[in-house]
């Protein structure tokens, strides 16, 4: 049983966790790095909500499995487009690199949040997931 106080600090601190997991999205489109640090401070806020006793069975059950296929899909049929567009793997022309950039970071970082948010749901019952949905999920 999770005290009250600690229920009611987790749930103040977590809109400051998304904020901050969206800056770093951000700020890692103009520089290296951004994903996968936005993505891990996106699950750390899932996974505090959740050992609060917050429920996100709707979010997991709708999101989860969708979230982490778009991370891979994005990347590859971003990286494809270019190479299709006659340019190397990943090289974009000046135009729309910015935004091919950002949108392989947004993917990158929906995948990680719900990759990493997924771990730690199977390490959280080590007899499978207690998301009904995903029970099914091999391991």
């Amino acid at each position: 049983m999770v005290p009250p106080p600690l229920r009611w600090f987790v749930r103040a601190v977590a809109p400051g966790l998304v904020l901050l997991g969206l800056w770093l999205l951000f700020a890692g489109s103009s520089d290296s790095g951004g994903a996968f640090q936005s993505g891990a401070v996106l699950a750390g806020a899932l996974i505090l909500l959740r050992s609060a006793g917050v429920p996100l069975d709707r979010l997991t059950v709708r999101w989860l499995r969708p979230l982490l296929i778009v991370g891979v899909i994005g990347f590859i049929l971003t990286g494809a487009l270019a190479v299709a567009l006659g340019n190397a793997w990943l090289r974009w022309s000046p135009e729309w690199s910015f935004a091919a950039m950002l949108t392989v970071e947004i993917a990158l970082t929906a995948g990680i949040t719900a990759g990493l948010y997924m771990l730690f749901l199977g390490l959280e019952d080590p007899d499978g997931p207690t998301v009904p949905e995903l029970r099914g999920v091999s391991r």
